[in-house]
């Protein structure tokens, strides 16, 4: 694997996954609930089959990925279908139902066919690894960039597609919180800044996962993005303490208590 230090590359997709050096953001949230948690994972990559058809999705959208699988199988649950997907994982592509890849086209289409989304699109680069050493702890940051293009003023843009449930603005407000969202935002244009790019900006492409495939496009607020950077400090420094230390520690001990809904019930008697 290739040591990459500050700077934008490109890197293939299991190195950039598999860098074990570097703090990503989706790392930065796992480590806020729990440093223990954070260290199991890398030692046990995850993988979800939720994952297969974002990359998928990705790829279609993007131009660019790590490949991808059509099987035609109506689910997973035969055996033959099951050693299908397990093939093409061990030959580094995501596996992907008939139907499901029928799904991701019309997605794809759907975000190709909004105008706004088209123009972000039209030009730029896809899946750009982009690595920054953080000033205070030295502490090496990466991340991986869906796409980068310039407005205008050539001032760049980070875009990132997300498929989702729902794109109504509401639950695009509680995903900047809930998923995390805002600190995304704010890491990748932090590590643009400490590359010497100080004025980039970043947009959502919120697509819906299922038909009609309504597509949202959304900018995060300067308060999102300073909760966002908030929180990042926070895990950044909570990562450096634990790896100087080689100590992840599990939850804490918790005097437990019932949540403020649970008493509507007494007060209602």
């Amino acid at each position: 694997m290739i040591q990459h230090t500050s700077g934008i590359h490109d890197v293939p997709e299991s190195d950039y996954h598999g860098d074990r050096r570097s703090l990503s953001v989706s790392g930065a949230k796992v480590l806020l609930d729990c440093p223990a948690r954070y260290r199991w994972q890398q030692d046990n990559p995850v993988h979800k089959d939720a994952y297969d058809f974002g990359h998928v999705a990705h790829e279609l959208i993007l131009g660019k990925g790590a490949g991808y699988r059509v099987l035609d199988f109506d689910s997973w649950r035969s055996k033959d279908a099951r050693e299908a997907k397990e093939q093409a994982h061990a030959d580094g592509v995501a596996p992907i139902l008939t139907a499901e890849h029928e799904r991701a086209l019309a997605l794809a289409d759907a975000v190709k066919a909004h105008p706004t989304a088209a123009a972000i699109l039209a030009n730029g680069h896809a899946e750009k690894a982009i690595y920054a050493e953080h000033a205070d702890t030295g502490v090496l940051l990466r991340g991986r960039a869906d796409w980068i293009t310039k407005k205008a003023d050539s001032t760049p843009v980070v875009a990132d597609v997300k498929t989702t449930v729902s794109a109504a603005p509401k639950n695009i407000d509680r995903a900047m919180a809930d998923y995390g969202y805002a600190m995304q935002a704010a890491w990748y244009i932090d590590l643009l800044a400490l590359n010497g790019t100080p004025d980039a900006s970043f947009i959502f492409l919120f697509v819906e996962k299922t038909a009609p495939h309504f597509v949202t496009l959304a900018t995060p607020s300067d308060d999102a993005l300073e909760w966002g950077r908030a929180k990042n400090e926070k895990a950044i420094r909570l990562y450096a303490e634990c790896a100087n230390t080689d100590t992840w520690p599990g939850y804490p001990t918790h005097e437990a208590n019932v949540p403020a809904w649970a008493w509507k019930d007494i007060d209602e008697a």
